[in-house]
């Protein structure tokens, strides 16, 4: 099979779905398909990937890159975000639009003209009920993260993720310190002056890292004890993780995962700790501690390898049912059929 992969963010831009996009063209090529990549150019891009540049991209960034990709014959179009899309499904390509957090969350009136003429796949079950809301179908694609040994259930507490307000990491760096734990912020952002800040004030032990590539991540991860995402909820949905992808990433290198009960988190979560209120630093220790034994990290990789993976993921993808429209539904209703799963109405 041929794929023309549409994306708005690809490595080494920060982020989950730059780390998800580089996954799932990994796997595609393993599984013997060609790949074409088009991303928006930002400099660093990684050797094959075509750079998209024009003006207003975020509202014109699927013709941009659909331009840059003129010459490629593909069977199908895979789109990290409906924007990318949109000239393809004008043109009659076959489309998978992937849902990956705010752009089904804060949709803009323009994305359901897009979206209601291609296979729409949904990054977590939270999503999928978002688009389900919509009258849209939208099957839930295992995240492409696969087990690797690591995990020391000594080592320090490890926050991943765009030092961004609604990540939670003051809530993390107020646990550390309630805990006399060592943490590590691995992440840059606008809000991370304000965490080095707070930690210096509060005495926590707590390092930042700043922007690292994801194999540096990832050697960092593996000598940590758990990956933390703290995450809240963004005013009328704006800026809720959708999966929290980074906690995915920690439970398959065997560290025990921690998040709050926002969005798609409680998903990514697995068999780890959902607290009830981050906000309470001294509470959320108690409740770690409660929790806690050496063994959650081993449970937390068990379950990854049970739930996901690279190849579970691009097999969902290569399928020829996916999810499809019921002509006979209901207005407003979607019906969801995932590979190997009966048909369900949502």
């Amino acid at each position: 099979m041929r794929w023309l992969v549409l994306t708005d963010d690809a490595l080494p831009s920060p982020g989950g779905v730059a780390v998800w996009t580089a996954s799932v063209v990994r796997g595609l090529c393993e599984a013997g398909d060609e790949v074409v990549v088009v991303a928006r150019e930002r400099g660093g891009l990684e050797p094959g990937v075509r750079g998209a540049w024009g003006p207003r991209f975020r509202r014109w960034g699927g013709l941009w890159a659909w331009a840059r990709a003129w010459d490629v014959s593909c069977d199908r179009v895979l789109a990290t975000t409906w924007r990318m899309a949109w000239p393809a499904v004008a043109r009659g390509v076959p489309v998978d639009v992937v849902f990956h957090g705010s752009d089904l969350t804060n949709p803009s009136a323009e994305m359901m003209p897009v979206v209601q003429r291609a296979r729409c796949w949904a990054v977590s079950r939270y999503l999928a009920d978002c688009a389900a809301k919509r009258g849209l179908a939208a099957g839930v694609l295992p995240a492409p993260v696969d087990p690797v040994p690591g995990g020391d259930p000594n080592g320090p507490w490890l926050l991943a993720g765009r030092a961004v307000p609604l990540k939670g990491g003051d809530a993390f760096v107020a646990m550390c310190a309630a805990a006399g734990q060592t943490g590590w912020v691995v992440g840059d952002g606008p809000a991370l002056a304000g965490w080095e800040a707070q930690a210096r004030a509060m005495g926590a032990d707590v390092r930042f890292f700043g922007h690292r590539r994801p194999s540096e991540l990832a050697a960092l991860r593996v000598s940590c004890s758990a990956a933390f995402l703290l995450a809240r909820q963004g005013p009328h949905g704006v800026g809720t993780e959708g999966l929290g992808l980074a906690l995915v990433e920690g439970a398959a290198a065997g560290l025990a995962t921690v998040g709050s009960a926002v969005g798609g988190i409680p998903e990514a979560v697995g068999p780890g700790l959902v607290l009830a209120s981050p906000e309470d630093a001294e509470a959320s220790v108690r409740a770690f501690r409660e929790w806690w034994h050496r063994g959650r990290g081993g449970e937390a990789r068990t379950w990854a390898a049970g739930q996901h993976g690279r190849l579970r993921t691009v097999a969902w993808l290569r399928t020829d049912h996916g999810t499809e429209r019921n002509p006979d539904a209901a207005p407003g209703r979607a019906v969801y059929r995932g590979p190997d799963e009966a048909r369900r109405e949502v």
